[in-house]
């Protein structure tokens, strides 16, 4: 038996953030796994079927490696490194992060369809541009301007009397 944690991950970033996601495979079988990463975008809405795809966005989503090997009783952490590129648009988009068979070794698992955690990443719009700093640079400097001509001021009259 072989089983994926987590089965979903929310994760929300602006376009251009990267984050992380990390998931982990149990092997709790008596054989070893050879699997391969895949990145599927889930295409269709709440009440359609949903459909797995191969699309530009999934590029957006790159896999730590071309595959993994999981020992009997064993586990792996595998990650995957998530970057919606400078530009994208704003909205929810669906991905399968999959791990499919790689080989077939004499005496291994083998299951059909493969795991796969879906990952339910949400564009939120970029940050609103930077202001920039003028009024607050020139508010400190008359500030700083300010202190001096006090001070010059009263050095000066200490030193008329």
């Amino acid at each position: 038996m072989v089983s994926v944690t987590p089965t979903r991950v929310p994760l929300r970033l602006r376009p251009g953030e990267p984050a992380t996601v990390a998931v982990t495979i149990i092997n709790q079988g008596e054989r070893e796994l050879l699997l391969r990463p895949q990145v599927l975008e889930v295409l269709g809405g709440e009440n359609d079927p949903a459909t797995l795809a191969t699309s530009e966005r999934c590029s957006w989503v790159e896999a730590e490696g071309e595959g993994l090997s999981l020992e009997p009783q064993s586990r792996r952490e595998f990650s995957f490194l998530v970057r919606p590129p400078v530009g994208s648009p704003e909205g929810t988009y669906r991905f399968a992060l999959a791990f499919i068979p790689y080989q077939e070794l004499p005496g291994a698992i083998t299951f059909t369809g493969g795991l796969a955690v879906l990952l339910e990443l949400e564009v939120l719009p970029p940050p609103p541009p930077k202001k920039p700093l003028t009024p607050y640079i020139i508010l400190a400097l008359g500030l700083v301007l300010a202190v001096s001509l006090f001070a010059f001021l009263r050095i000066r009259r200490s030193r008329k009397v």
